[in-house]
């Protein structure tokens, strides 16, 4: 069940690093950057086989160069789950839990999400997800956490 959605605090800059021994690729996808007939990629999590956080990123192609030095604005949303679920040194009591999402890195095939899940004074989870952006990709989180990107169709 979602209790709320808005923006958050922004994580650190995008990283732009090309790994040693590989040339920088000369296109990148980002979700920061406008363009006409940007390719569409909807996201979805869950929590207990219940969506608790859904949106839509448009994806430009774009030079790395182009990328803006500012760090994307993290989706932030908050329900209830237990965060022994995240880890199980944890107590097993409902409460509310905060995510966040968050373009972490453009890449050649679509961009790499960020994503934190916390309660007051502590990080359950916090994790990256390939976001591809032409094919469909699914990622257990955690016992009860699941992410799933895909393209969205064209309207």
């Amino acid at each position: 069940m979602c209790l709320a959605q808005g923006a958050g605090v922004a994580p650190a800059v995008t990283p732009r690093a090309t790994p040693p021994g590989t040339a920088a690729p000369s296109t990148v996808f980002s979700s920061r950057v406008r363009c006409a007939g940007a390719a569409r990629v909807r996201v979805a999590v869950t929590y207990r086989g219940v969506a608790v956080y859904r949106g839509t990123l448009a994806l430009c192609a774009t030079s790395p160069a182009a990328l803006p030095d500012q760090a994307a604005r993290p989706s932030r949303f908050l329900f209830l789950g237990r965060p022994q679920d995240f880890a199980p040194a944890q107590p097993d009591a409902q409460r509310s839990i905060e995510g966040r999402v968050w373009e972490a890195a453009a890449t050649e095939d679509g961009i790499s999400l960020g994503l934190s899940f916390s309660i007051p004074g502590q990080v359950l989870l916090h994790t990256t997800h390939a976001a591809p952006a032409t094919t469909r990709a699914t990622n257990t989180l955690a016992a009860e956490l699941s992410i799933v990107t895909e393209p969205a169709q064209a309207r």
